[in-house]
């Protein structure tokens, strides 16, 4: 580089000084001068209606434009002050206004006010804002202009009956002459429209009459299509035989008019005045003009007119057409359906609900199964939309006689490459295949159910590629809130083996929160209406599954799930499923889902109504001290004190404090026993529709809803780790475990009370006493189940003529995931510890971290735990000779101290043979 040039002098001189007047000027615009700032600044201290009053004064437009979108609420609030002070002012001055300012007025009292405030405004400030609306209508602002026009025509329909006679329309009937340039002459057929239904006086009755004729006849066509539009609203204040003689035949003259934009304009308002016509007219005037014109040849915009109206037509005047005449306007739509013309098949698409149900009346609807063929590939999209969105429609009509049709049209529009009318096919989904159910080959899983559902889960997948894609999210949720209908339509195989998988699937896969919500309340629903206990109980291990899930938010989906579970099943069936659940979220580390936790106590408090809930209840009560005490989260805590605030119900709470027992009788928001009563025979319905086993010689057998099994075993509702409690579903039972024959039996059937016990009886008559378990969850391959109180694994190993027994601690809340080998052999199903929750010495909750699982996959069978605890069998078969020898381990309640603390169960293992109840 040269070392003798001088850099200053060799740049411009004047760089630097442009640069610093650029940032000047910069820094110009961006800070504002005090007096700027002042002229947005509102004293305080000034109330609602001086703050508006101030603003509209003294304000800049961007204020002025906030207060015109406050104008609704002052003027609810202080009416009177809010009319004399701010409106009255406002509206004198909006002559002179910007237009910006105008039009916004304009928009607010149109939208807003006039609507639905009008008793507010009175009939003083009604006057004066048509006063100020004259001039503006006619600004040469073609915006303004418009915008107060549509405020002067709202105020026609809510000024006096007097105004209207002794000012508008003297004033209307003036403009109207020949004379009047052309816009004004349309406006007075747009006002004679809006005060026609209005006006009492008979002399100007016949004067709107005349003047309306009048317009009919008016030299050009853009006058007479506006009359055209309006003479239905005048023919509402005539007479029926009054309308015949003298409005009818200006309308028919207007259809036959050589202006094709006249005439289709009449041909609509004609159509529409035959809903409130008698038959004599409809076959002397209007179905002898449709035929007049649908003989003719077809010809422009005419033709797209008859096109567009031909079904309101036919449903308008079915009950009067006749047989020749139905079958030429059938003719005439055939035509239409095949035209070469796209804009014809698009209205013939539109209408083709209306003219099926007409041609069924006469029993012509066959005719139109080549139609329907053809417009399904039609080349236009617009034409396969339009027959997308009215299928539903259609199968209404033609399902009983149509279902292979219909079903090859929503598997053809399903898959259309254009994505809106594969939308717009599954938009009525749930109404179409419920059509389709009521057809032979349809019902009960057959071939045709079987086809409907893999139709719509291959659409889901385009959805759910479609949402993954970034473009849309709402046609994949919309689809999954049809989905929660189809426990109607599809069996309960065809649910548990195909639908709950793909959601299970869904829910921990990256959709929306919304979709989560229908996939949870789909569930929700399903678990009411399957109709097998295996079925409802994979759905409970799913919904369990998720209490345990690393996300948050699934464990939040829970939460919404358990909310919806306690709108719509019994207190029974939530105590027994989802109460220990419910109580192992007070320890989780996100506080969303503890202020959820918070809120639903009401509700749970509600179920414990019963006197054995009472430790349940307390312990409830001692979650909700433990909160208030502990929590760190503000939004935590006031969740807490809101649901302390309501009112207890059920168990009264001082009754629970001490330990005791008893119902409150009527108590303030308990569950109303009819509706209980009523949720629990649904409930039993549902357990009395299982199938009986094959080769069974009696009825199927009665299990209670919720109770779970492996092999035999039941489970019923008891305390929750406090005391001895008895279970919400009577005595205790006892369990026992037989071997006679050289064939071992085990059966355990759920106790209540702590202390039971079962008793185990060789075939070399030892007895061994073990504590009877509660059992609450169907535990299989990939299944998850929980604990809700501190138990103890008692282990039973029975081989050949005695016994051993031993046992082991698990945690309160202690999750197992069982998982499954094979060998050749047999099976081996062993458990897992997912997590657990303890009670320290002082009776509050302490946490100890899970070890790794997940929920169970696809064709899993699982179930929740119960009140008092949880039941994880595991059985190994072994094929010997005469003799049957399998492995299980039970988890049963404990009655030790709160303080004991144990590591989780992590493998148990005994043996017995399994026999299922």
């Amino acid at each position: 580089m040269p070392s003798g040039i001088d850099w200053g002098e060799a740049l411009p001189s004047d760089v630097d000084d442009e640069k610093s007047l650029d940032e000047a000027k910069l820094s110009k615009r961006l800070l504002k001068s005090d007096e700027e700032i002042n002229r947005y600044v509102v004293p305080e201290g000034l109330s609602e209606i001086d703050r508006a009053l101030y603003i509209n004064r003294n304000g800049v437009p961007i204020q002025r434009l906030g207060l015109l979108n406050s104008l609704p609420r002052l003027l609810a609030d202080s009416p009177i002050e809010c009319r004399s002070r701010v409106l009255t002012p406002m509206l004198d001055e909006m002559a002179i206004e910007s237009a910006e300012f105008q039009i916004a007025c304009a928009t607010v009292m149109t939208e807003t006010i006039l609507p639905t405030q009008t008793t507010l405004l009175g009939h003083a400030l009604i006057q004066r804002l048509m006063f100020a609306a004259k001039p503006l209508r006619v600004s040469k602002q073609s915006e303004v202009a418009q915008a107060w026009s549509a405020v002067f025509l709202a105020l026609l329909a809510v000024v006096s009956v007097d105004v209207l006679e002794s000012q508008i329309v003297p004033e209307t009937l003036a403009e109207g002459g020949l004379s009047q340039p052309v816009h004004k002459r349309v406006w007075v057929c747009t006002v004679l429209g809006a005060v026609g239904p209005r006006l009492q006086a008979a002399s100007l009755k016949q004067q709107l009459c005349d003047k309306a004729i009048q317009l009919c006849q008016d030299t050009d066509q853009e006058v007479r299509s506006a009359m055209a539009a309006q003479l239905r609203a005048v023919a509402t204040c005539f007479l029926p035989a009054a309308f015949k003689e003298t409005l009818v035949p200006a309308l028919v003259e207007l259809v036959e008019d050589e202006q094709d934009r006249v005439a289709t304009v009449a041909l609509g308002e004609l159509t529409l005045l035959a809903e409130q016509q008698p038959s004599d007219w409809l076959n002397t005037v209007l179905i002898a003009l449709w035929v007049r014109c649908t003989t003719l040849p077809p010809h422009g915009v005419m033709t797209l007119a008859l096109a567009r109206e031909l079904g309101r037509f036919l449903w308008c005047t079915h009950t009067t057409l006749k047989a020749p005449e139905l079958a030429h306007f059938l003719d005439f739509y055939h035509t239409l359906a095949t035209s070469d013309l796209a804009e014809r098949r698009v209205w013939a698409a539109h209408n083709l609900p209306a003219v099926i149900a007409v041609a069924r009346v006469q029993a012509a609807e066959r005719r139109f199964d080549g139609v329907i063929s053809a417009l399904l590939v039609d080349m236009d999209a617009t034409v396969r939309r339009k027959i997308a969105a009215c299928l539903h429609e259609i199968s209404n009509m033609l399902a009983p006689t149509h279902a292979p049709m219909l079903l090859t049209a929503l598997q053809t529009l399903s898959t259309d490459v254009d994505a809106s009318v594969a939308e717009a096919s599954m938009s009525q989904v749930t109404t179409v295949l419920k059509n389709l159910k009521r057809c032979d080959g349809f019902r009960d899983g057959g071939r045709g159910a079987s086809d409907m559902l893999h139709t719509v889960l291959r659409y889901e997948r385009v959805a759910f590629k479609t949402m993954m894609e970034g473009r849309s999210w709402r046609t994949h949720a919309h689809l999954i809130e049809h989905i929660a209908n189809f426990g109607q339509i599809f069996t309960t195989t065809q649910i548990s083996d195909e639908i709950v998988p793909l959601m299970t699937t869904l829910i921990e896969s990256n959709v929306v929160m919304v979709t989560k919500d229908a996939l949870i309340r789909a569930l929700v629903t399903y678990l009411r209406q399957v109709k097998t206990l295996d079925a409802r109980e994979r759905i409970v291990a799913v919904l369990v599954g998720l209490k345990n899930h690393r996300n948050y938010q699934c464990r939040l989906l829970f939460m919404r799930g358990l909310s919806q579970i306690l709108a719509t099943f019994s207190a029974k069936f939530f105590r027994l499923y989802f109460l220990n659940e419910y109580m192992a979220m007070i320890r989780d580390p996100v506080p969303s889902i503890r202020a959820r936790y918070a809120r639903l106590i009401p509700l749970v408090r509600r179920t414990l109504v019963l006197p054995a809930d009472a430790a349940v209840l307390k312990k409830l009560l001692e979650s909700m001290s433990h909160l208030l005490a502990k929590e760190p989260d503000r939004d935590v805590c006031d969740a807490v004190i809101e649901a302390g605030s309501s009112r207890p119900v059920g168990i009264d709470a001082s009754q629970a404090s001490g330990g005791g027992a008893g119902a409150s009788g009527s108590a303030g928001g308990a569950l109303d026993p009819a509706v209980e009563s009523q949720l629990q025979r649904e409930e039993d319905a549902l357990i009395e529709a299982d199938e009986a086993p094959n080769g069974a010689a009696g009825p199927p057998s009665r299990r209670p809803l919720g109770h779970a099994s492996l092999g035999t075993s039941s489970s019923t509702p008891g305390a929750f780790g406090v005391g001895a409690v008895g279970g919400s579903n009577g005595p205790a039972a006892t369990g026992t475990s037989l071997r006679a024959g050289g064939v071992a039996t085990s059966r355990t059937m759920g106790a209540s009370l702590a202390g039971s016990s079962s008793t185990g009886t060789t075939a070399g008559g030892t007895t061994v006493k073990r504590p009877i378990v509660k059992p609450a969850s169907l535990v299989a391959s990939g299944s998850t189940a929980a604990a809700a109180a501190p138990v103890h694994a008692s282990v039973t190993k029975a081989t050949g003529t005695h016994s051993a027994t031993k046992t082991s601690t698990a945690s309160l809340f202690t999750s197992s995931r069982a998982t499954s080998m094979s060998g050749s052999k047999g099976t081996l199903l062993s458990t897992t510890s997912l997590g657990s929750v303890a009670p320290d010495s002082h009776g509050s909750l302490t946490s100890t971290p899970a070890a790794s699982g997940s929920l169970g996959r696809a064709g899993a069978v699982g179930g929740a735990s119960g009140m008092g605890g949880v039941s994880a069998s595991v059985v190994r078969k072994k094929a010997s000779a005469g003799v049957g020898v399998s492995e299980s381990s039970t988890t049963a309640i404990s009655n030790g101290p709160s303080s004991v603390r144990s590591k989780p169960l992590t493998s148990t293992n005994a043996r017995a043979t399994s026999h299922r109840a």
